[in-house]
């Protein structure tokens, strides 16, 4: 079995993972790569702070004129403020919790204290004791900093103090290359950019002093000395959002701090990583290599920095990425729900918002979306302010500009598909049905082939069950990771690839062929993909979607081929109030009518939070479903539809 899961890894991660994650253990065990990172280095002061403050730059640049704020948006911002105030912090953008003010190192799910002066080669990723590690990066990340600049924006006031006392905390708190801070290198990434916009806001208030600045300055050096040392870690063993966030950290304090020695190295190797990782990382037809749309986001956000940086320094980077990154907000544009911006909720998600500048819920992607689509055209898409307010932070003169003109009805009927990435959509103008079809070329992190997303009239019917942890109890990983968390079939309780450690598949599932057909009354998705390889190699997996337009009627056909003498089960992931919503599930096998099993489920809106929730399976010895998914004010019609 170990010889069989390396060569697959070795198939399907490649020759320079392997030898590099080989390569990367050896240094870790060895103790060699200990030796590369000192514990202690000495000041370094290349700037002094009233020579960076007069060369301003107009990044995080705090407004003197009026900026619009609703009554809505200020009274959030207030609560916002006075949380953070009484020493809560918003955790994964939906929990609050509370936790001393200068306790960096303690998870607050359960109470599990890091070591503080444990070199970051020696803490552990994973550990049941220590609990999520997220839970304590997320308070370090310091992106609640930007709830206090907005706050002070808004109501003209001033609590840098408040900043300052945090941040400096922070350094004092920790030793250099050690404890759970260090351990990645993303983390370091973000927490300096979120210093370096409150430095940029807060540059002309007295509360900033020389050696206030000095001491931010010198951690900002020498945390950045960490992530250029250690990037490649992320572009060759990791090669996602993380390599893009450290990229453009080096990006972005070469240009901002353009006196450090290792500047003018930085800015050329943070654009040219960034160049190559968005090029590489995002498809042709717009879909991100991480298969998560919530990561995507992610990585829409950092090119919004970059480029805005970028923009500042007369820097531009090249048409070719300037043009992928336009394609990838028209794809993930195409996924948005007209009524509350939400998209599905597919694929890896941790509720990563590294840049929170809006006042929407969270799970609202318009605004980071208009965000970038406004740095690449000068144009907004959506005209409600709450939704333009990430654009301010960017270019305080963008409350000001025209809403894009050119945007197309959601009322019209019309199929979706990019092939490179796996997605298709069927939209109705009413609903939108979403269908998940891949071929992997990168590892896939949920178990999720053929999986169905149906929404309608801003509803999510059927919906992914989400993440919830990346570190929790089997029971709940296998579900929320596996195939049982999404909207598809499973064989014998099997998923559709082998599961292995922590993020890894084996037998990955793959499509044979997909394509979406504009029928008189409906629209169409079938497609086919090679799966539970486990069982067996030649299973395979054949889906059709029909979404019908002029009602609330979806049909879905699954054939399973190959797979003799199994259970076949087909699952749903309903929504609360599905069936009161008067929504209801038919299916029928080998020409007999299966009677719906109701069972107790799980569903995770945002990263650690588990709902108590209901799905319902299908199960038939027979490898074939028809299934109606439908609106009770049709009933009288379904009968010619079912059999």
């Amino acid at each position: 079995m170990r010889i069989t899961a390396a060569v697959s890894l070795l198939r399907q991660m490649g020759i320079r993972y392997c030898i590099f994650r080989a390569y990367h253990e050896s240094m870790v065990r060895s103790g060699l790569l200990k030796r590369l990172y000192p514990t202690r280095v000495p000041l370094r002061k290349c700037i002094t702070f009233e020579t960076w403050r007069q060369n301003k730059i107009p990044f995080f640049e705090r407004y003197s004129g009026n900026v619009g704020y609703t009554d809505g948006q200020k009274n959030k911002l207030k609560a916002d403020f006075e949380r953070i105030s009484s020493g809560e912090i918003c955790y994964f953008t939906h929990i609050w919790i509370k936790s001393a003010a200068d306790d960096w190192f303690t998870n607050p799910e359960n109470g599990f204290r890091f070591d503080s002066n444990c070199h970051w080669t020696k803490v552990k990723d994973l550990s049941a004791s220590q609990g999520d590690i997220k839970y304590v990066w997320e308070k370090a990340r310091f992106a609640w900093l930007l709830s206090i600049l907005r706050y002070d924006q808004a109501f003209s006031e001033d609590n840098s103090d408040m900043v300052w006392k945090n941040i400096i905390s922070w350094i004092d708190s920790t030793t250099y290359n050690c404890g759970s801070h260090y351990k990645c290198s993303q983390e370091i990434s973000l927490r300096i950019i979120n210093w370096i916009s409150a430095l940029c806001f807060y540059r002309d208030s007295g509360s900033l002093s020389d050696d206030i600045f000095d001491k931010i300055v010198n951690s900002i050096y020498w945390q950045t000395i960490h992530v250029e040392k250690n990037i490649l870690f992320s572009k060759i063993a990791v090669r996602n959002n993380h390599a893009i966030t450290e990229s453009l950290c080096l990006f972005v304090v070469g240009l901002l701090f353009p006196d450090f020695p290792e500047s003018s190295r930085w800015v050329h190797k943070g654009k040219r990583y960034l160049e190559e990782e968005g090029l590489y990382q995002i498809y042709n037809d717009g879909s991100y290599i991480q298969h998560s749309f919530n990561y995507q986001r992610v990585v829409l956000q950092l090119y919004t920095v970059a480029y805005t940086v970028a923009k500042y320094k007369k820097i531009v980077f090249s048409e070719m990425l300037s043009a992928r990154l336009r394609t990838s907000v028209d794809f993930i544009s195409k996924f948005v729900c007209p009524q509350n911006g939400f998209v599905p909720n597919w694929g890896a998600n941790d509720s990563a918002l590294f840049f929170p500048l809006n006042s929407c819920e969270p799970r609202d992607f318009r605004p980071q979306i208009n965000a970038l689509h406004y740095v690449l055209t000068a144009e907004h898409l959506y005209e409600q302010s709450d939704i333009k307010e990430d654009c301010f932070w960017f270019d305080h003169s963008s409350m000001n500009q025209n809403v894009k003109t050119n945007a197309k009805s959601t009322s019209v009927s019309e199929t979706y598909k990019f092939t490179e990435g796996g997605y298709y959509i069927l939209n109705t103008g009413d609903s939108k049905t979403f269908i998940r079809c891949a071929y992997y070329r990168h590892r896939p992190y949920h178990a999720d082939n053929l999986h169905i997303d149906i929404w309608y009239q801003g509803k999510n019917l059927v919906r992914d069950a989400g993440t919830y942890k990346y570190n929790t109890e089997k029971e709940y990983s296998s579900f929320f990771f596996g195939t049982a968390g999404h909207n598809t079939v499973m064989i014998d309780q099997c998923d559709q690839m082998q599961k292995g450690q922590r993020f890894i598949w084996y037998g990955w599932s793959q499509a044979i062929n997909a394509e979406c057909v504009d029928n008189q009354d409906s629209l169409q998705f079938t497609g086919t993909i090679n799966a539970f390889k486990q069982i067996t190699k030649d299973i395979f997996h054949k889906r059709s979607v029909k979404a019908y337009k002029n009602m609330p009627l979806w049909q879905i056909d699954d054939l399973i081929t190959n797979a003799d003498s199994h259970l076949f089960s087909q699952h749903w992931n309903i929504a609360d109030d599905f069936l009161e919503s008067g929504f209801k599930l038919r299916s029928v096998s080998n020409k007999k009518e299966l009677v719906p099993i109701i069972k107790d489920s799980w569903y995770s809106e945002y990263y650690g939070v588990k709902e108590n929730a209901k799905k319902v399976v299908f199960e038939s010895t027979h490898p074939e479903f028809r299934t109606l998914l439908y609106h009770i004010s049709i009933e009288h019609e379904i009968g010619r539809y079912i059999f």
